[in-house]
């Protein structure tokens, strides 16, 4: 398989997401937010966003703390090692307002359960002017609301949607090598027992270009794949 990114419906979104935020009327908040089940391809999206717009990348984990937190981001702007919390928030709003560099925090679910940890990155958006986007799971939204202060400076926001056919047909081109055909009939079976996961999708695909290299062919229907699973199926 090739190693590409495909530009699919909700990678375009993110991108007009982020645009949207670099370019918002003066006064307008410039938090972004990023929702959506497991396996949709936000982390991907946002990862190739991050490069194309020189972004910090931050991937939250379970029990990360506020120092941690702080440690990280500033490690993304190559600084020193600092070792009091407010130092390194000092140098993180300084740097990131120098040079205008967005945030982004993946998994942020996790930071939910302490207020103030959000209450620095709020801090942090109003202090550098920078957006600040926070990808998380589908329930990431409804938790938010509860912190008034941060979830009111959401101006843009983005549901991650299950893979449509037309962005099958894009996954395919991208990551598929071009001397083998995967025919219509197989390409539906796979979007219907995926249920649009672009995560399924690419083992799937994996699975269906393994057999089919194995087997000599450069064309492929659901017939010749028979009653194989595409992944890993609930027992």
């Amino acid at each position: 398989m090739k190693t590409k990114i495909a530009i699919v419906s909700n990678v375009v979104a993110t991108q007009m997401m982020v645009e949207a935020l670099n370019q918002r009327a003066h006064g307008v908040p410039g938090i972004g937010l990023i929702y959506g089940d497991p396996g949709l391809g936000k982390t991907t999206a946002t990862a190739w966003l991050v490069n194309r717009c020189d972004g910090i990348y931050i991937r939250a984990t379970s029990g990360m703390t506020l120092a941690q937190l702080l440690r990280q981001i500033v490690k993304e702007l190559s600084g020193p090692d600092i070792y009091t919390r407010e130092a390194m928030l000092n140098y993180i709003i300084e740097h990131m307002a120098i040079h205008n560099r967005p945030l982004f925090i993946d998994e942020a679910d996790y930071l939910l359960n302490d207020k103030n940890t959000l209450e620095i990155v709020r801090d942090i958006h109003d202090l550098t002017n920078c957006p600040v986007v926070l990808i998380g799971m589908e329930s990431v939204r409804r938790k938010l609301q509860r912190h008034r202060q941060f979830y009111n400076r959401i101006s843009e926001w983005l549901e991650f949607q299950p893979t449509q056919r037309e962005d099958l047909q894009i996954i395919v081109n991208a990551v598929i090598e071009p001397t083998l055909t995967i025919q219509d009939d197989l390409l539906s079976q796979l979007l219907s027992d995926t249920d649009g996961e672009v995560r399924r999708i690419i083992t799937g695909l994996s699975k269906i270009e393994a057999f089919a290299m194995a087997n000599g062919l450069t064309s492929i229907d659901l017939q010749q794949w028979g009653s194989k699973e595409f992944f890993l199926k609930k027992a």
